[in-house]
């Protein structure tokens, strides 16, 4: 039996990365706007909202580097790259924030409405660190992968 060639499969990933990644980087991008810095509730609303909407990014741009490191891709993977980088260090900053306003939103809001609000913030604090560490990694894995010397 021949090896099947993965080119145009690895193609079809990377075009659906695209996709992903696009729509789930507009989502994750149109919560900040119109910015509100200083405001502890919009800047805790905005950063959970963010958080939340990371899940399809993520997959868009895993799938993205995947087939960028497969296909050879070096200027994508440092594109990607860089970019992972930026959303981790933006996330740590956010996380810095919002624990910050915790205490304001848990002050704020009625007793019938903690266990809602404690249950979000729960999520949020929960998925920050994974995404701060996927997306540390996977910078730095894609920025080595650009920079690796082509195999022949």
């Amino acid at each position: 039996m021949q090896p099947r060639d993965l080119t145009n499969g690895w193609a079809a990933v990377a075009g659906l990365g695209v996709i992903a990644a696009l729509v789930g980087l507009t989502d994750f991008g149109l919560v900040w706007v119109p910015p509100d810095f200083g405001n502890a509730e919009w800047e805790f609303g905005t950063i959970s909202a963010a958080v939340d909407g990371l899940p399809l990014a993520t997959v868009g741009l895993g799938l993205l580097g995947a087939a960028s490191v497969f296909r050879g891709w070096r200027g994508v993977s440092l594109v990607i790259g860089v970019l992972g980088l930026i959303l981790c260090i933006s996330l740590i900053g956010a996380v810095v924030v919002y624990s910050l306003d915790v205490p304001l939103a848990l002050r704020a809001v009625a007793p019938e409405v903690k266990g809602a609000l404690s249950r979000a913030i729960g999520k949020t604090m929960v998925h920050s660190p994974g995404y701060i560490v996927f997306y540390a990694w996977f910078g730095v894995y894609l920025l080595r992968r650009a920079r690796a010397p082509r195999s022949s």
